[in-house]
């Protein structure tokens, strides 16, 4: 079993503890790749998933098993891949900062690349409608830093959430506690999507359909 590990990070944000964690994973990571290309214009999102997706084209993906997309900012448990791997599942870990991928539901449904959009929100989402195992995993001993992105991060985060098919409903019960502001934008960024009919990605019909399904099932429990 081979496993390929990118890890966007600006020099300057890396954590000191990233790459050891990854080093010292009690499944041992074959290859571990520092993606630190500044790149101007575009928001943050596209700004990590064009790296990614430049990093990618160096690499032959077919020659690994998993790809480990770990932001240079987050701190490992060394038992998060083992874990990942354990689980028998194609994508452990919906958070953002750290992912296991398997390789080849990645190549079937995304080319083996990010999407543009959203190197990380999308992907669950994707998987989920091509019929791929995705499973939440364990974040509980991973560490990362939670620092605060510019105002129009969250309002494009926010756009992309209606853009993935979430209702109104499903998305402000998908906002977690946070900082006044944060919250303000993700619902400017929605709402702004909304008003404009922003096309919908591809995935939008699963996403809605998901949703209200897992609706009915709580309200059936809770009957």
């Amino acid at each position: 079993m081979k496993i390929l590990c990118l890890v966007p990070v600006l020099p300057e944000d890396l954590d000191p503890e990233c790459l050891p964690s990854i080093r010292n994973q009690t499944m041992p990571v074959n290859s571990i790749k520092l993606v630190t290309s500044r790149v101007r214009g575009g928001n943050f999102p596209e700004k990590v998933t064009y790296v990614l997706n430049k990093a990618l084209e160096e690499i032959d993906l077919k020659d690994y098993d998993y790809l480990l997309r770990v932001d240079g900012d987050t701190v490992l448990p060394p038992d998060f891949v083992e874990k990942g791997v354990a689980a028998g599942c194609d994508l452990y870990g919906t958070i953002g900062y750290a992912m296991l991928i398997r390789v080849q539901p990645f190549i079937s449904c995304m080319n083996g690349r990010f999407f543009r959009l959203s190197n990380d929100t999308y992907i669950p989402h994707c998987f989920a409608a091509h019929g791929f195992s995705v499973l939440r995993g364990d974040f509980s001993k991973v560490r990362t830093r939670n620092k605060l992105h510019s105002w129009m991060y969250y309002y494009f985060i926010g756009s992309n959430y209606y853009r993935l098919g979430y209702t109104l409903l499903h998305f402000l019960v998908s906002l977690k506690p946070r900082p006044l502001r944060v919250s303000a934008m993700l619902l400017a960024g929605f709402l702004g999507s909304w008003v404009n009919r922003k096309p919908k990605f591809d995935v939008a019909d699963t996403v809605r359909t998901l949703q209200i399904n897992k609706l009915k099932y709580n309200l059936c429990r809770a009957a």
